[in-house]
């Protein structure tokens, strides 16, 4: 992290190449590597528990030294990479013991978080070839070397052997978590002896109930029958990861540290069920997109069919105790790698959709918050348009409502008395909010498609906004907890998020426009604030009804 950074900065093209290259050699071999065991009476580089705070929840170990000593990777050019660190850098990875990096539970401020670097011998600080370009200063009592960045990267020597590199406070932490009693991930830590690949554990005790929360707010969108993930962090204390991959071969060790027997009971349980869903999934994809009429295509299904009951079996995890294992051994080739990733991939990508959805969802009540509190301030609703004295539109509602998400600075950037692609205001199109984003599709930046209801000022049967006309909470007659107030339109009717257009409702065809934003449907935002997903399936006489505002009817929601 800290030397992508730096390259990330660094204004000479070919240094940032080397350091990048230097990146690859200290940490991506790491992960990809099959570790030789410790000489007779060689120390063992472990992970630098004495240095993980009591409030991290995970932490990553690797060791580059005895990855660059592995016999696996005699053939691998580690010569030439120790040459391009020491010249870049001016550190030799084979000093280096020990990576340990750690986070805790981001908070108001960003992430928090840090990396312990253990090394052999002694190696200062000011080795660093481009020490000259950080900023030396002080941080609570300690000689620190800043990193510009937002919130800054500090880092500091703790002794001659040791660098500490933190953000969010984490350098001090780290420096003095041996004089506090151990968190649950410490104790962990403890417990590891000589990791080969890369290791990850990862303590549950305080985002337990942060997990559940969010996995239970998109429990419908779970496929059934997997359901019962949103009870993993609840049967759960800790995760254990071990990776190692070598040029020919690797393995991969999951535990699941149960809260007792029964919980484990079920783990195993839950992870059977997965398994068996990805791989029936996978075939069933297959099927939809093959010719069953043609024997070869016919042949292939077979042989998936076969093949995927020999990894699942392979998958299939172990209990002891309140341990749930899953070990995976692989000296196959890349073409069964994929197979046993396809198997998984339906189940990831459903929990990807659906944490995208909820992201989504989130912005959307960002946006109706924005509309209450803007409301409170002028007693209505932002004019669907900023217009000028002669009543020509100008920007968006979206601009508007910028300082009421928490976007004061980017609103007095602008200039409102200019339209939208003014030469000003379109420097400002780059910069849109992420409250305006839906990540479930890809939009050309600047494009949103989070749009009001639109109507004509003369419409009988108005929406919730009207060219020309501003509106408040008084003239939704059918209820602010039945009408629609944002809506996702369709990916081919995003506009750019400043100019003032929207969704102009036809209520002859009420579903123009709308039922494609994401996978079954679309969010809507309601007058009250709250978020609900809109099946594309609805029907179009409910839905006509749910868009007036004023149209006296009788909506029962259970769409």
């Amino acid at each position: 992290m800290t030397l992508l950074t730096f390259a990330r900065n660094s204004t000479a093209l070919t240094r940032c190449a080397a350091l990048l290259l230097c990146f690859a050699a200290n940490l991506l071999p790491g992960i990809a590597s099959a570790q030789a065991p410790a000489a007779s009476g060689e120390a063992v580089p472990k992970m630098a528990a004495e240095m993980i705070p009591d409030d991290a929840i995970a932490a990553v170990f690797m060791s580059p030294t005895r990855m660059m000593k592995s016999p696996d990777w005699e053939m691998m050019p580690v010569e030439v990479l120790q040459a391009v660190a020491l010249e870049n850098l001016g550190i030799d990875p084979y000093q280096v013991d020990g990576i340990t990096v750690m986070g805790g539970v981001p908070g108001l401020n960003g992430p928090v978080g840090g990396a312990v670097i253990e090394f052999n011998r002694d190696v200062a600080v000011e080795s660093l070839k481009f020490i000259d370009e950080l900023r030396e200063g002080e941080y609570l009592g300690m000689k620190v070397y800043e990193i510009p960045e937002n919130p800054p990267l500090r880092l500091h020597q703790l002794n001659a052997r040791t660098w500490l590199i933190g953000v969010g406070g984490y350098v001090k932490r780290m420096a003095q978590a041996n004089q506090f009693p151990k968190g649950k991930l410490a104790e962990l830590a403890t417990k590891i002896n000589a990791p080969d690949g890369i290791t990850v554990i990862a303590s549950l005790d305080l985002v337990g109930p942060m997990i559940t929360g969010l996995l239970q707010s998109v429990e419908g969108q779970i496929p059934p029958p997997i359901k019962d993930v949103v009870k993993i962090a609840q049967w759960t204390d800790a995760i254990y990861i071990n990776t190692v991959i070598a040029p020919l071969g690797g393995s991969t060790k999951i535990s699941l540290l149960a809260k007792d027997a029964e919980s484990a009971a079920e783990l195993e349980s839950l992870i059977n069920r997965s398994i068996d869903f990805g791989a029936q999934a996978m075939i069933a994809t297959m099927r939809s997109e093959m010719d069953l009429e043609d024997p070869v295509q016919q042949s292939f299904i077979s042989y998936m069919n076969r093949v995927s009951k020999v990894f699942t079996e392979a998958m299939r995890p172990k209990t002891n105790g309140t341990v749930v294992r899953v070990e995976i051994n692989s000296s196959a080739s890349v073409a069964s790698t994929g197979v046993l990733v396809g198997l998984l991939l339906p189940a990831v990508q459903a929990a990807r959709t659906a944490a995208r959805r909820m992201s989504t969802s989130n912005n959307l009540k960002q946006i109706g918050l924005a509309m209450h509190n803007y409301h409170s301030a002028f007693k209505k609703l932002p004019a669907q348009a900023i217009t000028n004295d002669d009543g020509e539109a100008l920007l968006s509602w979206r601009v508007a409502i910028l300082p009421y998400i928490e976007e004061q600075a980017l609103y007095e950037r602008f200039h409102l008395d200019e339209p939208w692609n003014s030469p000003h205001n379109r420097q400002l199109i780059d910069e849109m909010p992420a409250v305006y984003e839906s990540l479930n599709m890809v939009l050309p930046a600047g494009e949103t498609v989070m749009q009001v209801p639109l109507g004509d000022k003369d419409s009988k049967e108005p929406v919730f906004f009207t060219k020309g006309r501003q509106t408040g909470f008084r003239d939704v007659l059918d209820g602010l907890s039945n009408t629609p107030m944002v809506v996702q339109v369709d990916p081919q009717d995003a506009v750019t998020w400043t100019k003032p257009a929207d969704w102009e409702v036809n209520l002859d065809n009420a579903k123009q426009g709308v039922g494609a934003a994401e996978p079954g449907g679309f969010h809507i935002l309601l007058g009250d604030g709250a978020v609900i997903f809109i099946a594309e399936s609805i029907d179009k006489k409910l839905w006509r009804a749910m868009l007036t505002r004023a149209g006296g009817e009788r909506v029962q929601q259970g769409f």
